[in-house]
């Protein structure tokens, strides 16, 4: 990367050719950056992370989903300002734009998964005492709606495949977990552990080939 940082977000639904990453903790500070990564089919290049342009909102624990030239980020938090946030940004490959909030503010919230025009968050931690939320919320271009609940109330998973078939991958309950749930669209059933517990950790494919 060009710029360090952790807890950040990017596109699970972009290639190993075309592919960003944004916001995140970086050295010092939070950070707003956003990092385009190319390569050609052979050879990975010195340097293969560009600059595009920031986030509105600097932000670390973010969800994200979509592609590089569609693009979409939700929630996070600002300990500038000690809040949760309910925000998402749109990217069109050039810039970003605010889209609708969230129904929800919470951070840590699953990664993401999907495209912009149909994305879904799931779990993070939310409000003050923190507490986990299991209710997934899905986006369809224009707005925000709550969708199923899952068995499990967890943070920093790693979600994969798309908004009516997507995978919730690991997390932490209190302590790192390796459960994995599957979503259809309408509502979670528990999938095959993972053989390692993990949280904030990162996953892309298809709910049937998934990394």
């Amino acid at each position: 990367l060009g710029t360090a940082a952790k807890r950040h977000g990017g596109t699970p639904s972009g290639t190993n050719a075309a592919a960003i990453a944004f916001g995140g903790d970086g050295p010092g500070s939070n950070t707003n950056i956003a990092q385009e990564f190319n390569k050609s089919a052979n050879v990975i290049t010195a340097g293969a992370f560009a600059s595009l342009p920031n986030l509105n909102t600097a932000r670390w624990g973010l969800g994200g989903a979509g592609t590089k030239s569609a693009g979409i980020v939700f929630g996070g938090r600002n300990p500038s300002v000690a809040q949760n946030l309910a925000l998402t940004e749109e990217y069109n490959g050039a810039s970003w734009s605010e889209g609708p909030d969230l129904g929800q503010a919470r951070r840590v919230c699953g990664r993401g998964t999907g495209t912009q025009t149909a994305a879904l968050a799931h779990g993070g931690h939310y409000g003050s005492p923190s507490t986990r939320y299991k209710v997934a919320e899905e986006f369809d271009g224009s707005s925000w709606t709550n969708g199923g609940t899952s068995t499990n109330a967890h943070d920093g998973t790693a979600n994969l495949g798309t908004l009516t078939a997507a995978a919730s991958c690991g997390g932490y309950d209190g302590s790192p977990t390796n459960k994995t749930e599957e979503y259809n669209g309408t509502s979670f059933s528990t999938a095959n552990t993972m053989p390692y517990s993990a949280y904030q950790l990162a996953a892309s494919g298809s709910q049937t080939a998934g990394f």
